[in-house]
């Protein structure tokens, strides 16, 4: 799984308005999802992070890389496009 982070600043002098996306891309079920993080769900993965970098750090274990399919390479590179698009269109409205 192929997990992307957008970040939107809509601060307007003192007014601080910064907008967190997650885009996750499943290269197995041929799948994507946007969804906006919350100030307590980033404080909640930041802590699974940490919890998961200690439980690594004590236990040694190293991940196998698997060699990846041609058509799930497509498919990350179409999520990747997607993101690309969706900032130019966030940029365009702002704009206007």
């Amino acid at each position: 799984m192929l997990v992307n982070t957008l970040y939107i600043d809509f601060s307007d002098g003192e007014q601080r308005n910064l907008q967190e996306y997650e885009v996750q891309c499943d290269a197995q079920r041929k799948m994507a999802t946007v969804a906006l993080i919350s100030t307590e769900e980033r404080i909640r993965l930041n802590e699974l992070a940490r919890q998961a970098e200690s439980a690594v750090s004590v236990g040694g274990a190293v991940a196998a890389v698997e060699p990846h399919d041609p058509s799930d390479i497509v498919f990350i590179s179409i999520c990747v496009l997607a993101v690309i698009l969706m900032v130019i269109a966030v940029i365009w409205l702002v704009l206007l």
